[in-house]
């Protein structure tokens, strides 16, 4: 049997960041149910699109020591392997074989089945091992450099859609602007951006992120950070969703948010964001 060694706070950091939880009608949904731990030279990376196979797609790493050089663990469903790890105490180790999943720490072991050939996502007809494929190729098309910067996005024809603006900021302030969103338990899921190359008020670039209704609370937050225009240098307004205050939670430093403009294919403004350590997540724009 196959063992990868984690620190548990660590791997459960890592789990709850993948499953994406978002709120839909005010009820709260994992947008990724199951994954794969890629662990390969001391880390566990986990790469997932979200249930609609468009929308998203986010990639998440914690160290891992493994005894094989490149290992798969499948998991077959994420808030299970969490109800586990729960109940384990803080060095865990995790085998794999072809069917079985091992939690072990101390003299406590815990075994679950598992296979890729599982379903990803209730009622689907795509299994584990299809979805990480379909994942990892996705995920092979937004380009970073050797430090970790995100370059942009590789298009169908071969070309680099590189983004209108980089913007740095730091990653508890952005998490306080998107999570504003729970107040008085609205969960509407939805964050308006406004990027302003004139600003308010001293004629500098200025992002405003709105949240929430006038009825029971719109929060608004104001950046002035450090914005760079790699392609462009133009105002404009989009909104998103997707649950991301859950990506950021617990996050320091630096983050740093990517837009990349794809309406000239009618596909509106998407985002990245780079987290520095190695995880990012793509979130497209609302269209209509």
């Amino acid at each position: 049997m196959m063992t990868v060694y984690f620190d548990k706070p660590q791997l459960v950091d890592l789990l709850r960041r993948t499953k994406r939880e978002q709120n839909i009608s005010g009820k709260s949904q994992s947008q990724v149910m199951a994954c794969v731990l890629d662990c390969n030279d001391g880390i566990a990376t986990t790469t997932s699109l979200v249930r609609d196979g468009k929308t998203s797609i986010s990639q998440f790493r914690c160290p891992a020591e493994n005894n094989e050089e490149h290992q798969l663990i499948n998991v077959p469903d994420i808030d299970t392997l969490l109800g586990i790890l729960s109940f384990h105490s803080q060095n865990v180790r995790i085998g794999t074989s072809s069917s079985t999943l091992s939690i072990s720490s101390g003299k406590k072991r815990t075994t679950i089945k598992t296979s890729g050939s599982a379903m990803a996502f209730p009622h689907s007809t795509e299994t584990i091992d299809a979805w990480n494929l379909k994942s990892a190729d996705l995920a092979s098309k937004f380009s970073f450099d050797d430090g970790g910067e995100f370059l942009g996005y590789l298009m169908a024809n071969g070309t680099l859609r590189t983004p209108i603006l980089n913007w740095a900021v730091d990653a508890i302030d952005l998490f306080e602007a998107l999570r504003s969103d729970n107040i008085n338990g609205q969960r509407f899921n939805r964050y308006h951006v406004d990027f302003d190359m004139a600003g308010s008020t001293n004629d500098e670039p200025e992002l405003v992120i709105a949240v929430g209704d006038a009825l029971k609370g719109l929060t608004t937050y104001r950046f002035e950070d450090t914005f760079t225009f790699p392609h462009g240098d133009q105002s404009f307004d989009w909104t998103f969703n997707g649950g991301l205050e859950n990506v950021l939670k617990g996050l320091g430093g630096k983050a740093v948010v990517s837009f990349l403009d794809f309406r000239q294919e009618k596909q509106g403004i998407r985002i990245v964001i780079n987290l520095g350590n190695g995880g990012w997540v793509y979130q497209a724009g609302v269209l209509g």
